[in-house]
């Protein structure tokens, strides 16, 4: 309130000449020897000299850009404007403000070597300060809501804050981001997860496969009602194996599951045969469960063999963590589990799309 007692102060005309800004001047100074000596007083004569040191290079943002400019980071000099606005919307003192850009100089708010070690960790351990301080947490926060410069939520914060995470179009690699000199991929949960696919992700097979299985059964779906116009979820294909029941539909759907997943070879790992057999039991969670790791492992295994991922990192901005994996049996012990949400392995509307579903990170406690 008393900010206020000084803007009464202000002409509410142009100065006409120095005289008139010197009896402001004054009065102000009179103003501020009365005050109390106490934290208050001295809050608001640093908020003074924030503003005062501001206006004298142009404003607050082209103060912060003056000293954004000065971070030794590539991913800031690119984005420093972004980076000032950003900063300048935080309310600090001058000591606050020093010891930010510090911090932020020497890299000491991002502890890197824990993103890229496996498991799952809290925002308070990647960020030092998060949580406990609020002008860190702010920051944080902020950054990691900016989604520009055609990337996603999350990837400008860990890049601007580290110099050891450079992103946003560096051109250093084919991952999000690369950290520690790994490459890594963000998938961020905020509203929706990411999905794990490419371009040509089924086999060329794989549509024609799909209608086939679709007419084949087509009198047993649609008398159940075990489809929809984007195909047959996972459920729905339980549904139908379980009626048919014999060995040429469990055939028929390994071949589809092997189409679908066709980057990693059946030679290095179970999961194609362990989907099917979850299937044909009728066990949902578990057929969910393997699906989601048959999903992610034939991924990483295409983009591993290029040469241009070493793994991903999920990072849940509700829940306020972040889980770094290289396979999908890394979460084995760990209390956490794939989710994915709804899925069509029998895929009519958008094969490129609709069998491979939206994957997050939850705890295994959650369904």
């Amino acid at each position: 309130m008393r900010a206020l007692e000084f803007l009464k102060e202000a002409p509410q005309t142009p100065l006409g000449n120095s005289g008139d800004l010197v009896k402001v001047k004054d009065r102000i100074i009179q103003k501020l020897q009365a005050l109390p000596d106490d934290s208050e007083t001295e809050t608001l004569i640093d908020k003074i000299e924030v503003m005062l040191n501001d206006l004298g290079v142009g404003g607050r943002v082209a103060s912060l850009v003056n000293r954004v400019e000065k971070i030794d980071d590539d991913d800031v000099k690119r984005a420093v404007r972004k980076v000032a606005k950003i900063v300048s919307t935080i309310d600090m003192t001058n000591e606050e403000r020093e010891t930010l850009f510090k911090k932020w100089n020497a890299d000491k708010i991002v502890n890197t070597k824990l993103l890229t070690t496996g498991g799952t960790h809290t925002m308070e351990e990647i960020y030092r300060g998060y949580g406990t301080d609020p002008i860190i947490t702010e920051l944080v926060d902020d950054f990691n809501d900016v989604q520009s410069y055609g990337i996603g939520p999350g990837e400008f914060g860990l890049s601007c804050l580290s110099k050891a995470i450079t992103g946003i179009g560096s051109g250093k690699g084919k991952g999000d981001l690369i950290i520690n000199k790994k490459n890594v991929e963000l998938k961020t949960t905020n509203v929706g997860s990411g999905r794990f696919k490419d371009r040509n992700y089924p086999s060329t097979s794989y549509p024609k496969l799909a209608e086939n299985f679709y007419e084949k059964y087509k009198d047993i779906i649609e008398e159940s009602k075990l489809s929809s116009t984007s195909g047959m979820n996972l459920s729905q294909l339980i549904s139908l194996v379980q009626q048919v029941n014999n060995g040429e539909i469990i055939a028929e759907v390994k071949k589809i599951m092997v189409n679908l997943f066709r980057f990693i070879p059946e030679t290095k790992t179970t999961l194609h045969s362990d989907v099917v057999s979850a299937i044909s039991k009728g066990q949902l969670n578990q057929v969910k469960a393997l699906y989601g790791r048959l999903n992610l492992d034939n991924y990483m295994y295409q983009k591993r063999g290029q040469g241009i991922l070493d793994g991903t990192l999920f990072m849940d901005l509700p829940k306020k963590r972040m889980t770094y994996m290289t396979q999908s049996s890394d979460l084995a012990g760990s209390g956490m589990r794939l989710h994915i949400s709804t899925t069509y392995p029998i895929a009519l509307n958008d094969p490129g799309q609709d069998p491979y579903p939206q994957i997050s990170i939850q705890q295994t406690s959650q369904q």
